[in-house]
C-alpha cells in the first residue's frame, strides 16, 4: 500500500500579486489562505490539491542557513514521516531537514532530496 499522498506544489515567486492573480483567476483555484500583497498564499483545486506561492524573500532566510534556495518543493502527506524517511534514506536520498514538529500549522515535517536533486516534503498530521 503506498502511504502517500500529494499534498501540493510550493512555488517561490519574486511578486506575489500577479501569480496570486492568475491562480485564482486564470487558473480558477480556490484561495485558502493569504492575500496578493502577502509572502504566502494557498490555492486548491477541486480535489484539495495545494499549490502554495512563497516570496523570494524566503531565499535569504535558507541563505543564511547555508541552503540553497529552490524554487519548487513537492509536498506529501503520509502517516508517519519517521518511517518514509527511513525508507526513503535506503533509497540514498539526502535529509536536509530531520522531522520536525510545526505546531501552529499541526504538522511533523522532513525534508530530503531525490536523487536528482529535487527538494520534496513530507508532512503528518499531528494527533
Amino acid at each position: 500500500m503506498v502511504d502517500l499522498k500529494l499534498y501540493g506544489i510550493r512555488l517561490r515567486v519574486n511578486e506575489p500579486g500577479r501569480p496570486f492573480r492568475f491562480y485564482r483567476d486564470a487558473m480558477g483555484l480556490t484561495s485558502r489562505a493569504g492575500r496578493e500583497d502577502e509572502e504566502f498564499a494557498l490555492f486548491v483545486d477541486s480535489e484539495g490539491t495545494g499549490v502554495e506561492l512563497v516570496s523570494h524573500r524566503e531565499d535569504r532566510q535558507d541563505a543564511a542557513q547555508g541552503r540553497p534556495a529552490d524554487h519548487t518543493t513537492l509536498i506529501f502527506d503520509t502517516t508517519n514521516v519517521h518511517d518514509k524517511l527511513s525508507a526513503l534514506r535506503e533509497w540514498g536520498a539526502e535529509v536536509v531537514d530531520e522531522p520536525t514538529d510545526i505546531v501552529p500549522l499541526g504538522v511533523r515535517i522532513a525534508r530530503l532530496r531525490d536523487p536528482a536533486g529535487n527538494l520534496i516534503e513530507l508532512r503528518q498530521k499531528l494527533t
